[in-house]
Formats: C-alpha cells, sequence, structure tokens
C-alpha cells in the first residue's frame, strides 16, 4: 500500500471513530444509566433498535457500554463520506504528482477520448479494468496494442488516473527507452540503477509504454525480462503498449518474456485513425476560429 493511501485511510478512519464515538456519548444521554450488574436492555429512540447494556465483553470499569444500532451506523458511514470529499482529492493529487507520467499525456482521462467506432471497445475494456480494479488482489493488467498514434498511450494513462482516482493506486510511467537507460545509468552496461530497479519491480501498477521501441541487446533484454519476471511472480498488475502484436512482440523480445506478458495482460486492439493528427488538427482549427467581437 502506498504512503497516500495509508495517510487518507488512517485520517479517514480516525474521522469516522470520533464521528462514532459522539453519537455514543449522544445516544448514552437519552438511555439509563448507573452501574450495571446484569445484562439490560432499551430502545433506541433514533432508529427504534433494541440495544443491549452491563456486564460482558464491554465492560469498562464496571460501566457497559450500550450496544451500537444503525444510527451509530449512519453516524460512521457520514463521516466517512463527509472526510472523503473533502480531502480524497487532495490525496489522489499528491498520487498523480509522483507518477513519472510526461507532461503531454498528464491529463489524459477517459473523458478526453472522442467516443468513435474504431476505439470505444478498447475505451469500454479500459473502463472496466479501472472499476474492477482492486489494489488488494488485481495481478492481471492489459496489453494495448495498435498503430502508431492511435492513443494507446493516452488511454493507458487515463485508465491509471481512473484506477489512482477510484483506488488511491500508485501508478508508475515508463517507456521501455527510458526504462532501460535508467536501469543502465552510470553502470557502463551492466545494471546500475537499484533505486529505479526497485521502485519499477515493487510499483503498485506498472505502465510500461512503447514495448517493442527500445534496441535489443543482452543488457537491454536483461532489464526487461527483470522487471516483467519480477511482476509476473509477484502478480503485480502492468498495463503495456505497443504497436506490435503478440507474434511481432515475440519475434522482437523472444518467447520467454511475451509469454510472461500475454499470460498477465489482456490484449486490447485500439484502433481507429491517427489519434494525434486528429488532435493536431482540432487544435489548429481552433486556432483558426475568428474572434467575435463584443456585441455593441
Amino acid at each position: 500500500m502506498n504512503r497516500h493511501r495509508t495517510s487518507f485511510l488512517m485520517q479517514r478512519d480516525g474521522h469516522v471513530q470520533d464521528a462514532a464515538d459522539n453519537a455514543r456519548n449522544e445516544l448514552a444521554r437519552q438511555l439509563p444509566s448507573g452501574f450495571m450488574m446484569e445484562v439490560v436492555t432499551a430502545t433506541c429512540p433514533g432508529c427504534g433498535q433494541e440495544l443491549t447494556r452491563g456486564f460482558g465483553d464491554k465492560l469498562f470499569y464496571g460501566w457497559g457500554r450500550w450496544s451500537d444500532c444503525q444510527c451509530v451506523e449512519n453516524a460512521k458511514s457520514r463521516a466517512a463520506t463527509e472526510f472523503s470529499n473533502a480531502h480524497r482529492q487532495r490525496f489522489v493529487d499528491a498520487i498523480w504528482a509522483d507518477t513519472n507520467v510526461p507532461k503531454h499525456f498528464r491529463a489524459s482521462s477517459f473523458g478526453t477520448f472522442e467516443r468513435t467506432d474504431a476505439i470505444n471497445a478498447g475505451l469500454a475494456y479500459c473502463e472496466e479494468y479501472a472499476r474492477a480494479f482492486d489494489p488488494e488482489s488485481t495481478a492481471t493488467g492489459i496489453l494495448l496494442v495498435g498503430r502508431s498514434g492511435t492513443g494507446k498511450t493516452s488511454l493507458a494513462v487515463a485508465t491509471a488516473r481512473a484506477i489512482a482516482e477510484q483506488h488511491l493506486v500508485q501508478p508508475l510511467f515508463y517507456s521501455s527507452v527510458t526504462l532501460v537507460d535508467d536501469f543502465l545509468r552510470g553502470g557502463n552496461g551492466r545494471i546500475f540503477n537499484y533505486d529505479a530497479i526497485d521502485r519499477t519491480v515493487a510499483a503498485e501498477l506498472l505502465i510500461l509504454d512503447d514495448l517493442g521501441q527500445e534496441c535489443v541487446t543482452e543488457r537491454s533484454g536483461e532489464v526487461l525480462f527483470r522487471v516483467i519476471e519480477y511482476r509476473y511472480r509477484e502478480e503485480r498488475p502492468t498495463i503495456f503498449t505497443s504497436n506490435y502484436g503478440v507474434q511481432q512482440l515475440r519475434d522482437h523480445l523472444g518467447t520467454s518474456i511475451t509469454s510472461r506478458i500475454v499470460e498477465r495482460a489482456a490484449p486490447v486492439l485500439v484502433d481507429g485513425e491517427d489519434y494525434r493528427r486528429q488532435l493536431a488538427e482540432r487544435r489548429l482549427g481552433e486556432r483558426r476560429q475568428p474572434t467575435r467581437s463584443p456585441a455593441r
């Protein structure tokens, strides 16, 4: 669990506990009090639920505590919602600032995609994957494949953004080329940057972009195998993007790496026209729009 989600949950749980204690104290003021030598019952004036109080597992220096009723549960639920509404975005922003996503893609979200027949199937798959993601149990990832410029990287980042927002998971972005460069930095061609290694293999959700674009050497193959093999064994989810199909990846990277990828990541085709060209044309058209003079 990343430090941002841990901090959020600890603060939220503290807020919920305070709300529950306040609700219990308010309820206790409305019910019989005193030293109880036996278990007694009463009815909550708020929800009508039967309560018990007296000796038992909730005894505290001879004073029993009334059992919780729906009023206490409602207070806890309201407190959790209030805390989330007031503070969750702050934690999401802190997570997103630490993703290593390039500036060009940082604003990508499911809402920024133009819904076309070509991309709808892949988009729907990624939306469902993000919705169903479980930080404690999700072990599978996605392999987004398609021609250059169809929006694979944007879709991968949008998926990671949705997972961060919905589940407070910490994504980490690397292009395969940058990953190899970072791992070998300063090592004269040997794996050397152990901080980068540790961060990458341990990431809650890794985006490995442009798989197959790296120059295939013995060292680069070793880097990719180390990352993919570790995440495969530890069942950590990865979102891959590649211009290559599965067979082309097998020819480029070898069977050992590719088989681990396709076992843990479902191939999803991202088809359609060049997404980057469409965006460029749209922006160009917006710049050419004449500005209207203010009404007089």
